[in-house]
């Protein structure tokens, strides 16, 4: 003990008079130190810490989400999880209210990393609650009664968000041409007949035969379409640049990847698309 007292490896507290403890320096490993398996309030916080962090933004967001979990928490696992790295990526499939997200900007406002965050949700306060926050959070990291304060301090920060079709909305909108597939007889292969016409995508085209052409309008579908970020998910290539189209600048007009390949959004190549038509 006494050795390890003069190697100034025993700790007794910020003011010498707690049980020692055992000091281990980040230094002399390269995996850390394990975390302790019990976290105090006063280290990481409560609930009604997070419910008073969230309702300092959005005043009324304690009716729409009463249970938000405290930012410091969600840091101290970011920073675990990460082993401490600065440009990690982190994923958060049931984001809540958004902390997973806050955590994260918060975290790289304090030490200038570049972690980034993907957060998936399917409610409703996506839109009330948890988009709201990361803008606010974004613009600076202290408000009041959803006012932001003067000593508050903002971060250049990008977001990307958009709504994905579920499952349960295409079998809705899926209408396939009647057909005897369910009344074949015991004798014929069903298999032959696995691929059916979906008249629904057809919707979104527009065919001439005679000359051999297709036109394509997703709005036929759904409203808001993002046909630059579709493209970029159908083909598995980033956006590089979108231009905006001559006729109207206040609307895209192409795209470019980030192989170079280009595509037209006002009428695009029907070949691009053809995953969502077939499929």
């Amino acid at each position: 003990m006494q050795e390890l007292i003069a190697d100034n490896r025993i700790w007794f507290g910020p003011d010498g008079n707690s049980v020692p403890r055992l000091k281990r320096f980040l230094s002399e490993t390269k995996q850390g130190v394990t975390p302790l398996t019990i976290w105090t309030y006063k280290e990481v916080g409560h609930n009604q810490e997070g419910k008073q962090e969230l309702k300092g933004m959005l005043s009324e967001s304690d009716e729409v989400f009463g249970t938000p979990k405290p930012t410091r928490l969600l840091g101290r696992v970011i920073t675990i999880g990460t082993s401490g790295e600065n440009n990690a990526l982190i994923l958060d499939f049931f984001a809540g209210s958004g902390t997973t997200g806050h955590a994260v900007i918060n975290l790289n406002r304090e030490d200038g990393g570049r972690r980034k965050y993907i957060l998936v949700e399917m409610a409703d306060y996506f839109h009330t609650v948890l988009l709201p926050r990361i803008k606010k959070v974004v613009f600076s990291d202290k408000w009041r009664e959803g006012k932001a304060q003067p000593d508050g301090q903002g971060i250049s920060h990008f977001v990307k968000y958009y709504e994905l079709e579920q499952y349960e909305d295409t079998l809705r909108q899926t209408r396939y041409l009647d057909n005897d597939l369910f009344t074949l007889p015991a004798t014929e292969d069903p298999c032959q007949y696995l691929f059916l016409p979906d008249p629904k995508m057809l919707k979104a085209l527009k065919m001439n035969l005679k000359q051999g052409t297709v036109k394509v309008d997703l709005s036929k579908l759904y409203e808001d379409i993002d046909l630059a970020e579709t493209l970029s998910n159908l083909t598995g290539k980033w956006l590089r640049r979108i231009h905006p189209d001559p006729d109207d600048p206040t609307k895209p007009g192409q795209v470019e990847l980030a192989d170079g390949t280009t595509a037209d959004l006002k009428n695009p190549d029907w070949r691009l698309i053809k995953p969502l038509i077939w499929w």
